[in-house]
């Protein structure tokens, strides 16, 4: 079987893709600007560079013919160039987008979608692995956010990364745009009160209101695009919760992972042991 080329190897989809592919024995190949630190398992093939440097693309993908990419900017900007530095080996590519309309994955997709390449889009919804980001008030017993009643079905990076293997490996996906969930929307409040049963903590929820929530992410974010695309989702998700699909379920042959599985997976990362 031909190399895979991995883009965004290291990251919470990326590397439980590049374990799950190596595990079956396919060759991955994967750009890495630190091979050194990259912690990636034995015999994946480490070529250093980024996707800023289009030299580095093209010689990460000479002699490849599938590609998964992670595009890691908030701007479509020199997309174009790096489709052209993948060069005239690839026919498969793999993109991990997101779910909802999203500026930049839109005009990524087009692109992607006008390349003549064999193409799948994986559209994710919230990630389980963003809640690590309310650690410390895990931690001090008090999590502030705005919009408790948001929900989403947040899905596991293990069943976004399983069904990006089985869209490289397998017939069936190519011109397919994969609709990923969980399996089932929580709250914001219910996200937290899961967190904290699976520590054994006490965990209050503190309800913020719009504006502070905004003047909390942008302290958080800077001036990103994101701060208004975040509070306007999560004032949707109250009244019309974030859509959960059978996709994950339907391509597996398996159920999509709960979100209390998840956090007892990754219980160590909030802070805490396991009760």
């Amino acid at each position: 079987m031909s190399t895979t080329l991995v883009i965004g190897a290291t990251g919470h989809v990326g590397r439980p893709l590049v374990a799950e592919l190596s595990s079956r024995q396919v060759a991955v190949r994967a750009l890495v600007r630190r091979p050194d630190a990259a912690g990636l398992p034995a015999g994946v093939e480490l070529v250093a560079g980024d996707l800023a440097d289009l030299a580095s693309v093209s010689a990460a993908a000479a002699g490849v013919d599938r590609v998964f990419l992670v595009w890691p900017f908030t701007t479509s900007e020199g997309f174009g160039a790096v489709l052209d530095a993948l060069g005239s080996d690839v026919r498969r590519l793999v993109y991990l987008s997101s779910a909802g309309s999203v500026p930049f994955h839109d005009e990524v997709e087009a692109l992607i979608a006008q390349s003549g390449l064999s193409w799948t889009f994986l559209r994710p919804s919230g990630f389980a692995v963003n809640t690590l980001g309310w650690a410390a008030g895990i931690q001090a017993g008090e999590v502030r956010l705005p919009y408790g009643a948001a929900a989403r079905p947040l899905i596991d990076e293990r069943d976004t990364a399983a069904v990006g293997v089985r869209a490289l490996l397998e017939p069936g996906h190519a011109g397919k745009v994969h609709e990923l969930s969980g399996p089932v929307a929580l709250t914001q409040v219910e996200q937290v009160s899961t967190i904290a049963s699976v520590l054994g903590r006490e965990v209050r929820f503190v309800e913020l209101t719009p504006e502070e929530g905004r003047a909390m992410f942008r302290a958080a974010w800077g001036d990103s695009p994101y701060v208004d695309g975040a509070i306007a989702g999560l004032a949707q998700w109250v009244h019309t919760p974030e859509r959960t699909t059978t996709t994950v379920a339907d391509i597996l042959g398996r159920p999509a992972i709960p979100f209390r599985a998840w956090v007892e997976a990754n219980a160590p990362r909030f802070g805490a042991q396991e009760a």
